[in-house]
């Protein structure tokens, strides 16, 4: 398995007692898939996401993630292993304004002292159609533009997984169809594993690896 969750746990001090946002989730999955987990939002997608992507710790339980148990790392092993590993795909992009969309796209890598992945940047700029658009800045790009954007910048490091949390949430129906079939295309070209959470029940719709979060408990749809 590329990872396996077990016996996971989040809970959080309320003023009426604990509050158990997720409830001993068992979950993993292989190498190439795309899975999907289906929840109401306040279900603790979001949540259960940041957990398993190790940019939040669990109450209780543990991780692996290629054979590694995340539990078990330093904060600066944590950092390094997630830039090397895992990528993240938010609803709202979380762009630098201040930096050109190449610059955007390359940060991880530069960050991780990569530089030689400075070619899949142009690269990764040119599957998405943006090559004409790497010297702009983020508020020159649409919406569209700004999640290809995040999504190449996702992938600059040659992750592993990518996590989306709600990647075609803000975007209109048509740019959102788009913005997924990329990801269904970049899954079948290349073999991209991706978690993807939504509230959407069109984007589950005819998909084998579809989890449904409810009420802290983690089920497989039938």
């Amino acid at each position: 398995m590329l990872l396996e969750a077990k016996d996971i746990w989040k809970c959080y001090d309320a003023p009426k007692g604990k509050l158990e946002v997720l409830r001993g989730l068992d979950f993993s999955f292989e190498r190439g898939k795309i899975i999907f987990v289906l929840g109401r939002s306040g279900a603790g997608k979001s949540t259960l996401l940041h957990i398993l992507g190790s940019l939040d710790k669990p109450s209780r339980g543990t991780i692996t993630v290629d054979g590694v148990d995340v539990s078990r790392l330093g904060e600066r092993e944590l950092a390094y292993f997630r830039n090397r590993k895992i990528g993240f795909l938010f609803q709202f992009y979380h762009l630098l304004p201040e930096f050109t969309l190449f610059e955007n796209v390359f940060m991880p890598a530069m960050m991780a002292g990569r530089i030689e992945q400075r070619a899949r940047a142009h690269f990764l700029l040119k599957v998405m159609g943006l090559e004409k658009r790497a010297g702009h800045y983020p508020s020159e790009l649409s919406g569209g533009e700004q999640q290809r954007s995040a999504l190449a910048r996702a992938l600059v490091n040659e992750p592993e997984i990518v996590f989306c949390d709600e990647p075609t949430g803000n975007l209109d129906e048509e740019t959102a169809d788009d913005v997924f079939k990329l990801i269904l295309d970049l899954n079948k070209k290349t073999g991209q594993t991706f978690c993807i959470v939504t509230h959407e029940e069109s984007l589950v719709e005819g998909r084998d690896e579809v989890y449904v979060l409810h009420e802290g408990k983690l089920r497989r749809r039938k």
